[in-house]
This record gives structure tokens, C-alpha cells and sequence, in this order.
């Protein structure tokens, strides 16, 4: 599914005060006037949802279509509500709350339903209590695109009772079991692509930064999020010298799974000294040793170059992602692109995401993707295979990996 910047020393974001979730108009309102800083799942959606339910205990089964539209906008600077315009439906949703996990397309999406229902059928009121988790997690992959489809599926299995009251003087209850199971589909109406377009940009030229690492002479890996629409690209830390920087290009990209390639194209550019670690494509194990070099959080950090380390915690990673492992070793802000290594010196994974308010828990892109994205390009790029690191402390080998890790800037 499944890091430029993420979220630690941000300012807290104000939502404008106009922005009224009851008044749908008053959403439509923010996205216009935010039209050029939005995140890509801010908008309005026509919602196209079926739901299929049973119930167990009494007699009971069906399916009913709902249409109806939800806009998801900004609330606080990680996260954003999903507001319904108009559902009627016996079940409907009471709250909801969608998380970017850090800077992927990857985003949760929790939604509350309410813990009663009502519904007039046949002349009698049927009340359907239960108890259950009242807050549902899916996980929903967005593509950068303006005209995003999110797609995604909840299920609800609760405990109750359906209380039945056909007159004054009768009244039946029965112990049930519910099991719903609700498809959404999520087309987004506005803004288009063709609404951006349209709209000249009023921000001012903005930066950011990410970390990358040396594949081959000249060329680099990072994030396809860390480059994504910049216009420019500058890549310090070349054999360890940060005042100088080298423009670059991109030459590869494979967004599904947020790997790019980049070659320096700098007249300067003099060549990489010979690269000191493998790529490994080896599965690794959980609880492998793993340490991480990067970038991150410059500004507050400074930009010399910062060693993490951990373990492997999970060969999957968020919601079962199979492209990614979860890791122990903390990232943050900046860490984007950059290399996980095993305890020998090799490249196993690159790091993509951090999770916000999560200790200790982060996830890398496994190399074995970039090996094929690498295998299915125009051209040829022998992946490092001579690992010189592998006998050395751990001090030696950052010393010696560190000046093939780089500090990537972006602008556009």
C-alpha cells in the first residue's frame, strides 16, 4: 500500500474558522481557498457503499445500496475527517478519522458506528443493540493523482439483542449475532486535475529534504515520495563533503511501491569511490539486528549524518504490506530514502515511513523491489555485490557506509 517530512516539531495546524463540518458548503469553501496545499485525500467524494449483513440467533440476511457524497478534509496536521453529507441508512457511520502514516500513500481510516439502531418494519419497531468495537481500522493506499478512487472494506461482528414490539401488550426479544460487511468506493469529485491545473499556484517556492544512497557510480536510490514533483534535485554527502552539492535527475521511479533512481548529472560530479556494501535481496528473519543511517530533522538536528538501530519486528509491514518489513530502529522527518542495513553491512531494506505518536516503530521497502523495479528498466545497473563491511565493529562500518549515504534537497 504504505517519508519527507513526518511529525515532530510542526506547528500545530488551525483549521480555518469558517470551516463548519455540519455546513457542507462551508468544507467546499476550505478545499477552494486551500486548492494548492491540500493533501491528495482532501476532497469531495461521491461514495458509492454495499453493505451485506446476517443475523444469527433470529431469522435475517440481506443487502441494500447507498449512494451519497463525504468530503475528508484537514483536521490537525496529521490527520483529517471524513464528513457525510446525507446517509440514512439503519447502520450509519457516527464519526470518523483517516491518518496519512507519515509521508506514504497510506492512509487509516477509522470510522465509529453507533451502538444502537432502529428500524420500523412490518408495523412493529425492531431495536438492535450490541456491543462491539465501535471504532473499525481499514487501511487505504491513495494515489497522488487529484482524481483518487479509495476503496476499502470494513466488517462488523457484534453481540445483542432485537427487541420486537408489535403492540402495546406484546414485546419479543431475541439474542443475536450481527456480522455486516460494508464495501465503500470513494471517487473524488472535487478537485479534478483539471481544477488544479486551472488555478495558478500563490505558495511560495518551498524545500524539503529526504536521504539516498549510492547504487552504482552515479546513480542513487531514495523515496519516489522525496522526489515527487520537484523541480529540483540536490544531493550532498558525495565521499562525505556536505558543502557541496550535485544537481540530479530523475531516471527510474515505481511509485506503487515508492522506490526512485536517481543519476547525477552534475559536470562536476567526478565519480563514486567503490561502493562498500551489497544489496541483498535475502529475506531477513524477525528479530534480525538491524542499524539505519540518515538525514533526519536537520533544521533542529543539524545535517551530520545520524545512526538508529534496531530489530526486524515483523516481515510485513502496516496492515500486512508484504513490500515493506517493520522495524525497531526509530526514523523520523528526513530518514525518507535512506538504507537499512543487517548486522554484516548489507542494504536490506530502504526506509519509508515513520508512524506518528508511535515509538519505535517504523517500516522500510524491501530490496528485492528495487531489484526488480532495476530488472524491468530501459537501463543497465549493476546493484552493488562486494560487501568490504562485513568483518567490521559497527563504528567501522558507519564510518565507511556513510559517504554513500546522501543528504537529498527538493524544490519546487
Amino acid at each position: 500500500m504504505m517519508f519527507v517530512q513526518a511529525s515532530l516539531c510542526f506547528a500545530q495546524y488551525q483549521v480555518p474558522a469558517y470551516l463548519n463540518d455540519t455546513i457542507f458548503s462551508s468544507i467546499g469553501r476550505y478545499l477552494k481557498d486551500s486548492i494548492n496545499r491540500l493533501d491528495p485525500i482532501e476532497g469531495i467524494y461521491n461514495v458509492q457503499m454495499k453493505r451485506d449483513f446476517k443475523y444469527t440467533g433470529c431469522s435475517g440476511e440481506g443487502s441494500n445500496n447507498f449512494s451519497f457524497r463525504c468530503a475528508i478534509y484537514r483536521d490537525t496536521e496529521r490527520s483529517f475527517r471524513m464528513v457525510l453529507e446525507s446517509f440514512n441508512g439503519d447502520l450509519k457511520i457516527v464519526k470518523s478519522k483517516v491518518t496519512r502514516i507519515g509521508e506514504t500513500q497510506l492512509y487509516s481510516i477509522n470510522v465509529e458506528y453507533p451502538q444502537k439502531f432502529f428500524k420500523e418494519r412490518y408495523n412493529r419497531r425492531e431495536t438492535c443493540y450490541f456491543n462491539s468495537e465501535d471504532k473499525i481500522s481499514a487501511g487505504v493506499r491513495v494515489a497522488l493523482e487529484s482524481n483518487t478512487i479509495l476503496n476499502f472494506n470494513i466488517k462488523i461482528k457484534a453481540n445483542g439483542f432485537i427487541s420486537f414490539d408489535k403492540s402495546k401488550s406484546s414485546h419479543y426479544a431475541y439474542s443475536a449475532h450481527i456480522i455486516i460487511d460494508d464495501n465503500y468506493s470513494l471517487i473524488k469529485e472535487y478537485p479534478t486535475s483539471s481544477t488544479i491545473d486551472a488555478k495558478p499556484s500563490t505558495q511560495e517556492k518551498s524545500l524539503w529534504t529526504g536521504t539516498g544512497f549510492a547504487l552504482a557510480n552515479g546513480y542513487v536510490v531514495t523515496n519516489h515520495h522525496v522526489i515527487d514533483e520537484a523541480k529540483t534535485i540536490s544531493i550532498k554527502g558525495v565521499n562525505g563533503d556536505l558543502n557541496n552539492s550535485y544537481s540530479a535527475e530523475v531516471v527510474i521511479t515505481d511509485k506503487t511501491n515508492d522506490i526512485a533512481v536517481l543519476k547525477i548529472n552534475d559536470n562536476r560530479f567526478e565519480g563514486f569511490d567503490m561502493i562498500p556494501y551489497a544489496i541483498s535481496t535475502k529475506m531477513a528473519d524477525v528479530g534480525e539486528e538491524v542499524f539505519v543511517l540518515g538525514y533526519p530533522l536537520t533544521q533542529a538536528l543539524g545535517n551530520e549524518i545520524k545512526l538508529t538501530n534496531g530489530i526486524i519486528s515483523s516481515r510485513t509491514g502496516y496492515q500486512g504490506d508484504i513490500a515493506t518489513y517493520q522495524i525497531s530502529a526509530p526514523v523520523q522527518p528526513g530518514n525518507s530514502g535512506g538504507p537499512m542495513f543487517d548486522s554484516k553491512g548489507n542494504v536490506i531494506g530502504i526506509v519509508v515511513a515513520g508512524v506518528p505518536g508511535a515509538e519505535n516503530v517504523g517500516y522500510a521497502i524491501k530490496t528485492s523491489y528495487l531489484k526488480i523495479l532495476n530488472e524491468s528498466a530501459a537501463i543497465e545497473i549493476k546493484l552493488p555485490s562486494n560487501n568490504t563491511l562485513s568483518t567490521l565493529p559497527l563504528s567501522e562500518k558507519v564510518k565507511q557506509a556513510k559517504n554513500y549515504v546522501y543528504y537529498i534537497e527538493c524544490s519546487k
